[in-house]
């Protein structure tokens, strides 16, 4: 059968078991821990779902304004334009970035991403897995180079291809991707959208089928 109250008092080193009010306040602390425990996972595979539902890229908007990328499942998308206040996706949404996003399923195949020179520019590329810590952060701040960053899953053991600048474990195969690039007022927008249109991204075995160059802004 299951563990007795009993035995779970004393596991947990409790003497108190038969009061009430302890028990209660003992039940709600066990259940908020697990709350805050679990609640990251099952967001970021609800969200891993609605993305892989996407039939192709597009620009999501909220009352006629363009509000977040939507991405395909292993394919990047941007937003050409800063995102609206009222977008819920991003949680405080930045006003001085341009942002990238989509998830990564690396459950058979490791998934290229392609970054040009961004010269001076401040860039990052988040990755989160389903517990939505990060386990990779290229980018400016870390010195990262021009090329294909290979995003493998913990179970691949393939050959990585002579092009690669850099491997990213991922501790399991759900990822999230939440790629920025500063911009400097509206009047910068038009500078910074051909960079974007040249980071892309998909699996190892069709990568090379993925143009190398995509017009975000000419999306729906």
């Amino acid at each position: 059968g299951g563990v007795s109250e009993a035995e779970i008092a004393t596991i947990s080193g409790i003497n108190n078991w038969d009061n009430d009010s302890f028990r209660e306040e003992w039940a709600y602390s066990v259940g908020l821990q697990a709350y805050i425990w679990g609640y990251p996972l099952v967001d970021h595979y609800n969200r891993f779902i609605i993305q892989s539902e996407k039939p192709a890229l597009a620009i999501g908007t909220i009352q006629g304004k363009d509000a977040a990328p939507v991405g395909t499942i292993n394919h990047i998308c941007f937003l050409s334009n800063f995102t609206t206040p009222l977008e819920r996706f991003i949680g405080a949404p930045n006003q001085d970035v341009l942002y990238g996003n989509t998830y990564f399923d690396l459950t058979d195949e490791p998934v290229v991403l392609r970054i040009p020179d961004m010269g001076d520019r401040y860039w990052i590329a988040e990755m989160c897995y389903s517990t939505t810590e990060v386990f990779a952060s290229p980018g400016t701040r870390r010195g990262s180079v021009p090329g294909k960053y290979l995003i493998v899953g913990p179970d691949w053991d393939g050959s990585i291809p002579d092009d690669i600048v850099e491997v990213l474990h991922a501790p399991d195969n759900k990822v999230n991707i939440l790629f920025r690039v500063l911009v400097n007022g509206k009047e910068d927008i038009p500078i910074v959208r051909p960079l974007l249109n040249t980071v892309t991204s998909g699996t190892l075995i069709e990568i090379d089928t993925i143009p190398t160059t995509i017009d975000f802004q000419a999306l729906p």
